[in-house]
């Protein structure tokens, strides 16, 4: 069997336009590790991965949700920290292919101009959706909240299980943790900590 080229270009396009060679290829894949895919339960196996791969890549082709801002209806001398919590996400790592899910908090301290509450679960979706590592993830996330709101400052935390660290054995009581931080939050304790404060006080059970 000879190895596909490699090409360039959007993943998510690539996917789409190439389901027979990869549903061909990856019932290869099966044969080979002694997995009969005719059987009844695994005749389908090819194509639910091919579906698998156009949930895993559909982030690649969103352009930037942020295009539209608002300006701040608060007191500009005295700017609201907007704190979005508990956003989750699914992700697929990199390295191994494999799921990694989580949540992700954002904070920011508007410098005039706003963005809309639903707009920041959209962001974390589309770079959730690719071949990822948590940390970049974090890091791109805050890049699109600092670049179109020009926010005084954004923190972005995000909590991740990783299935790829159980099914190698390692076990993990709690979540990977990652944050990324821009403006006043890189340089005062006090925003940073009033975020974390109120991250650690939040029981999404009792809203």
């Amino acid at each position: 069997m000879s190895n596909p080229e490699y090409v360039k270009g959007d993943p998510h396009e690539q996917v789409e336009k190439n389901k027979t060679e990869i549903m061909h290829l990856f019932s290869g894949i099966m044969q080979l590790a002694g997995i009969d895919p005719n059987t009844h339960d695994t005749k389908r196996t090819p194509e639910r991965f091919w579906e698998v791969l156009m949930y895993a890549t559909k982030g690649y082709p969103q352009e930037v949700t942020l295009e539209r801002t608002y300006e701040d209806s608060a007191n500009p001398d005295f700017p609201v920290m907007r704190i979005s919590t508990g956003i989750p996400f699914v992700s697929f790592c990199e390295h191994h292919w494999m799921p990694f899910i989580g949540t992700v908090d954002i904070a920011y301290i508007p410098k005039g101009e706003v963005t809309g509450m639903s707009k920041l679960p959209q962001v974390v979706e589309k770079y959730a959706h690719r071949f990822q590592n948590q940390e970049r993830m974090t890091e791109q996330i805050a890049e699109e909240i600092w670049t179109v709101v020009k926010p005084m400052g954004v923190m972005v935390v995000s909590k991740g299980m990783h299935s790829c660290e159980r099914v190698e054995g390692y076990r993990r009581d709690g979540p990977y943790v990652c944050s990324a931080v821009r403006g006043v939050f890189t340089k005062e304790t006090n925003p940073r900590n009033e975020v974390l404060g109120l991250l650690n006080s939040i029981d999404l059970n009792t809203i």
